[in-house]
């Protein structure tokens, strides 16, 4: 190995200890590292316009759905309940969002998006869009299909008592 550093291997890419999977062996490393990756540079993209990648789960969720309960909200868009709260406060103050009184339950309060706050999203989702591109190309449409049934299929997997 040369003192430059090339020829080193990254963690990664260690030789694994007798017996022990690679790293690349480990389907959840490997999917952690996809996604930090995906998310770093979409990250990236959006702060350039003044968005975070918080905000902008946020707001992709509650553009899909009418309204949701905090707690869908933290859920959908996979964000802590102590921040998600935090950025509904600054996007409620900058009119993105409202709160609404749910239906059923007086007591529950639902967030929908404002005219504002969809604006806000539609003036990013081609960012979000381009790195979805990004990730999918090369990759055929029945290919796509069973990587959907898969991440499905693991998803139910996950959830299910141990």
């Amino acid at each position: 190995m040369t003192r430059s550093g090339a020829g080193r291997r990254t963690a990664a890419q260690a030789e694994p200890a007798p017996g022990a999977p690679s790293l690349e062996e480990i389907l959840p490393y490997q999917i952690n590292r996809l996604s930090f990756r995906m998310n770093q540079l979409l990250a990236r993209d959006l702060h350039q316009r003044g968005m975070t990648i918080a905000r902008w789960r946020i707001l992709s969720v509650l553009a899909t759905q009418a309204a949701a309960t905090v707690n869908e909200l933290a859920a959908a868009a996979m964000i802590e309940q102590s921040t998600l709260s935090r950025a509904l406060q600054r996007l409620e103050a900058e009119g993105h969002i409202r709160r609404l009184e749910d239906a059923q339950d007086a007591r529950v309060r639902r967030v929908a998006l404002t005219e504002s706050g969809r604006r806000e999203f539609e003036a990013v989702r081609d960012i979000a869009l381009a790195h979805v591109a990004r990730i999918l190309r090369g990759i055929g449409e029945e290919d796509r299909r069973a990587l959907h049934q898969l991440i499905e299929r693991m998803r139910a997997n996950v959830e299910q008592p141990l």
